[in-house]
């Protein structure tokens, strides 16, 4: 029986999108989410101590590639922060998004290490 992702996978990355970004291509997804988990890793590290340019910067960037793999809900939120950087409850949404994206991209790679 193949694994399949339950629904919180699916609200918080829209697979369809992912496996249409990276054309249907397994190991690019699986590279395509490795960088993106990395670069998770480093804004979730340096946003609550970076300064408002540097939190402007990680928030543009980082919503750039949400929106390519599908992490809409994190893009929206990061889309957010960049009107209120050190609004306190704009940078704990981000926060809380990024860890769940960062559990469900490992996830997703686990599931798809399954496959084979």
């Amino acid at each position: 029986m193949t694994p399949t992702p339950d629904a919180s996978i699916q609200r918080t990355i829209d697979l369809e999108h992912l496996e249409r970004q990276t054309l249907y291509d397994k190991a690019l997804q699986n590279e395509v989410l490795g960088l993106f988990h990395q670069q998770l890793l480093s804004a979730r590290s340096a946003i609550p101590a970076a300064t408002g340019r540097e939190r402007l910067d990680l928030a543009h960037s980082l919503t750039g590639a949400a929106r390519s793999v599908g992490a809409f809900s994190l893009a929206d939120a990061l889309e957010a922060f960049q009107d209120a950087p050190f609004d306190p409850k704009a940078a704990g949404r981000v926060l809380d998004l990024i860890d769940r994206v960062i559990e469900t991209v490992d996830a997703i790679r686990a599931l798809s290490s399954e496959k084979g």
